[in-house]
């Protein structure tokens, strides 16, 4: 990842070989990049084991798939 500061804010640019990562694994690492910086921001206090980097909606289907499996 290449990260700059524009005029218009601070802008990033993901490299990937795409023979290893197609464009939707890059941007679920993407929204997880965003998810773990506004944590940050949001408790820049708390201690880096204890930062989210999945959604609530990610840790909610990630419990279901879990259940799923189990039964």
């Amino acid at each position: 990842m290449f990260i700059a500061e524009t005029e218009a804010g601070i802008v990033g640019k993901w490299q990937y070989n795409s023979d290893l990562f197609d464009a939707k694994a890059i941007a679920k690492l993407s929204n997880h990049y965003v998810t773990l910086l506004q944590n940050i921001v949001s408790d820049p206090d708390i201690r880096i084991n204890n930062l989210a980097m999945i959604t609530q909606v990610e840790k909610e289907q990630q419990a279901q798939a879990k259940v799923t499996q189990k039964q």
